[in-house]
């Protein structure tokens, strides 16, 4: 008995040195280090506080290499298995995510997360949905919805409010050039009167700046006809044609 308490109490002060000692805040900061590098993304914070159950920040705001970015004001950063676990809150605006970093394999999930785009068009927008991304490959996949703001002035198509759902692939762009990534999304249209579908491709740029945007959507405006509205311009600064009139 006496050899199992003496066992027991290294136990406890072990424990009690790994979760006062470890360095919660050095892994932190490596696994950003690692998330800019392989994104181009640009992670911020305003004040940091490690301790057993990992880093709580405040402030927290993620610019992404398009130009968007979301914001938390609060964040908690933990060790997982091989990686980094993440929980985000937006309490105001009642958004949320939750992030894991696995090895190069990193996973999103977000309910309701406001995020303001960085486009001049669709301005913010709420996003839920899902995102695997590998920091080595440069490849990901996922499913996304967004509601849109009103769009009745921008599109060359009556459109007052839409929910966009969206399969989203990321591919890296081949070639012996600086590192950018192409991101396709099949489109589906939902709005009040107004359904569509479509193919957008975002690619960034090396470097930085807006990624340029090409794509397609098919538009049902209901009694205002089928239109083919054309997207071009860079992701900053949408360019919308209208390719064909209303057709009966």
């Amino acid at each position: 008995m006496r050899t199992l308490g003496t066992v027991m109490l290294w136990l406890l002060v072990f424990l009690a040195f790994l979760a006062l000692r470890f360095p919660y805040q050095a892994l932190f900061e490596q696994a950003v280090g690692r998330l800019e590098a392989s994104t181009g993304a640009d992670l911020t914070w305003e004040e940091a506080e490690a301790g057993p159950t990992g880093v709580h920040l405040r402030g927290f705001e993620v610019r992404m290499a398009s130009g968007a970015t979301f914001q938390a004001d609060r964040a908690r950063f933990r060790p997982a298995w091989k990686g980094l676990s993440a929980t985000l809150g937006q309490t105001r605006l009642a958004g949320q995510a939750n992030a894991r970093l696995q090895g190069s394999r990193l996973t999103l999930h977000a309910e309701d997360l406001q995020v303001d785009t960085g486009s001049r068009d669709l301005g913010t927008v709420k996003l839920t949905g899902d995102l695997t991304y590998d920091l080595t490959s440069r490849e990901g996949d996922g499913e996304l919805r967004m509601s849109l703001p009103d769009m009745s002035g921008v599109l060359p198509v009556p459109v007052p409010s839409l929910e966009v759902g969206a399969k989203v692939a990321v591919r890296p762009v081949p070639g012996n050039g600086p590192p950018a990534n192409d991101v396709t999304s099949e489109i589906s249209l939902f709005g009040e009167g107004v359904s569509g579908t479509g193919k957008v491709n975002l690619r960034t740029r090396p470097g930085g700046g807006s990624p340029g945007l090409t794509g397609v959507l098919q538009i049902d405006a209901g009694p205002l006809g089928n239109h083919t509205v054309r997207v071009g311009g860079t992701w900053g600064r949408p360019e919308w044609s209208l390719a064909q009139g209303a057709s009966t």
